[in-house]
């Protein structure tokens, strides 16, 4: 099985050069696709590592797109089925073998979970209940049975990426819960498993306003009018 694995990048100059020296000697990639969507050096760097290793493909936008937006041009470009991947790092690449394997058992969509019982995640006391309140939320406002929509680690086969990349409108923090509603409307096979997940400390968190929260909140509440 081949795979794509998706990178959106927004600022991420500190970071990438990390990931993707540890993408880059994982074998089981195929191809790795980094959308930089900002003004520092993440592009720079991505494409010093791609003259090394062909594997490494650059989307390059000079604006932020917003996390759903970067996601929906990676999946755009890639060519296999699709690894969505945070440029931190915070799920080791080895936890692609088991995202792989239940695409092998023919899901479509398989969504990595940091709050399922056997999860193994590292984070403050302070991240793990707003993750679990919000998760909370969303089970009550849309009536999904799962329990982390929003980890950034998630894997789909060809077919469900392109059906994504076409069908997904919000661009930002809310897109992972667009693409379940989007792939349940079309009767795909889902799935979340447990994955193991490690905060890593970033400036973009710390730029997480108030003000986006309010925006994910909204948009929850038109996800769920719209399904009506």
């Amino acid at each position: 099985m081949k795979i794509s694995l998706i990178i959106p990048a927004c600022n991420e100059e500190r970071r990438i050069g990390k990931t993707l020296e540890k993408a880059k000697q994982f074998k089981g990639v195929d191809e790795i696709v980094v959308v930089s969507n900002g003004s520092d050096r993440t592009a720079e760097i991505t494409r010093s590592f791609g003259k090394k290793d062909r594997r490494i493909k650059l989307v390059d936008f000079k604006t932020p797109l917003g996390k759903g937006g970067a996601v929906i041009e990676g999946l755009k470009k890639a060519r296999f089925n699709a690894i969505i991947y945070d440029a931190d790092g915070s799920t080791p690449l080895s936890e692609i073998e088991k995202v792989k394997k239940k695409l092998d058992e023919g899901f479509d969509f398989v969504i990595g979970s940091r709050n399922l019982q056997s999860s193994k995640t590292k984070r403050s006391l302070a991240r793990e209940i707003n993750s679990r309140f919000f998760s909370s939320l969303v089970r009550l406002v849309l009536s999904v049975p799962y329990r982390d929509t929003q980890c950034g680690f998630k894997a789909l086969n060809k077919k469900t990426a392109k059906l994504l990349a076409k069908k997904t409108t919000y661009k930002g923090w809310t897109w992972d819960l667009n693409a379940i509603l989007v792939a349940k409307k079309n009767n795909l096979k889902i799935i979340e498993i447990p994955v193991e997940w490690k905060h890593e400390s970033t400036d973009n968190w710390r730029g997480f306003k108030k003000l986006q929260l309010l925006k994910m909140l909204y948009e929850l509440l038109e996800m769920k009018v719209n399904l009506n």
